[in-house]
């Protein structure tokens, strides 16, 4: 695992949003003052607050990352350490981007000499050969020779993810000590960043909330509750990348997908099937779905083949664990109707 140096004149008490969405991308962050130990990493993290402007030691270790031309990425506040050589902003660097900064592309290689095409064309004949035969000897055996359905599923599920994953997003329910009191899923539905989850995530005794979305952490502002159909509705300053909801109810039987963080684990795809009934807990009314929910997952989206959202998952159902309890596509457009398409004397 690549590791990343954090620069900071203390531990940051949000340092463990940032440290979650690197590690999602394969990094492992280290926080200490030893110049053996940056030496050691891949790049530094820069805290950019006051404390880390003043601290002596932080600075120290800046002009170490200059003179050794290691990256610095400076998270939480570009606004104190201004891109220059060699210093990036994580609000205008993407992760590919980021990676490409640490990891430049190779060198073009020098051409083949003659022989060596030859081979070269040899194996590629018998990477091509050998599959054809293979399939022809399942032909002649009796096999049909189509792909698993497990295989196309799997193909399908990276393809949905890889499409319409860039909407979803964490959130984080603080408390004024700085503690996370809860920790949903939930899915940009506007281009200007508002984000629908559930009413359960973020109604707790809490001062602020935060939101995960790509690679940055951005403080939410809570829009509106709706405790009856279990919905809520917060705003970020940041563009966003919104699904679209369905404009019919998905047939019993029909495949559908859930994009979450179920169990503090990355961004996951997971896959099922709508069965539809009609589920009463108290004023809330749900939709039965064959798919099994996982803490973490409330507010996530969930999603027809088209990617067009079919309804926002809720909770698992209490008598069967291998099926799940989602807000319906209708409750869910008529909550964004009130708080964001239809606005006052319209």
């Amino acid at each position: 695992m690549h590791k990343l140096f954090l620069i900071s004149a203390k531990m940051p008490e949000d340092f463990c949003f940032y440290e979650q969405v690197f590690r999602e991308a394969g990094f492992q962050c280290v926080f200490s003052r030893d110049e053996d130990e940056l030496l050691l990493c891949d790049a530094a993290l820069l805290y950019g607050d006051e404390d880390t402007v003043g601290d002596e030691e932080c600075q120290r270790l800046i002009g170490f990352c200059r003179r050794r031309s290691i990256p610095l990425l400076v998270i939480h506040d570009d606004s104190r350490f201004p891109v220059e050589e060699g210093v990036y902003s994580a609000f205008h660097t993407t992760m590919p981007e980021f990676r490409t900064i640490l990891y430049p592309p190779k060198e073009k290689e020098p051409e083949l000499s003659p022989v060596q095409k030859k081979i070269l064309n040899t194996f590629m004949i018998l990477f091509i050969l050998v599959p054809v035969l293979l399939f022809a000897y399942r032909i002649c055996m009796g096999a049909d020779g189509t792909v698993l359905p497990e295989e196309k599923s799997a193909e399908r599920e990276t393809v949905l993810l890889d499409t319409y994953g860039n909407a979803a997003a964490q959130i984080y329910t603080i408390s004024s000590f700085g503690d996370t009191i809860y920790r949903g899923s939930g899915y940009a539905v506007s281009d200007d960043g508002y984000i629908l989850s559930c009413a359960h995530i973020v109604d707790h005794p809490s001062v602020r909330y935060r939101v995960v979305y790509h690679l940055q952490l951005l403080p939410a502002e809570l829009i509106a509750v709706d405790a009856d159909r279990d919905l809520a509705l917060l705003k970020v300053a940041a563009a966003t990348v919104p699904l679209r909801m369905s404009e019919k109810e998905p047939a019993t039987g029909e495949n559908i997908w859930l994009i979450g963080w179920p169990e503090d684990q990355p961004k996951t795809i997971l896959s099922g099937t709508y069965d539809g009934t009609e589920v009463q807990s108290g004023r809330q009314s749900f939709r039965l779905i064959h798919l099994p929910m996982y803490q973490g997952v409330s507010g996530s989206c969930v999603i027809n083949e088209k990617g067009e959202v079919v309804g926002t998952a809720a909770a698992m159902d209490s008598n069967d664990h291998t099926l799940g309890l989602i807000i319906s596509y209708k409750d869910c457009s008529a909550f964004l109707k009130e708080h964001i398409f239809v606005r006052p004397g319209q």
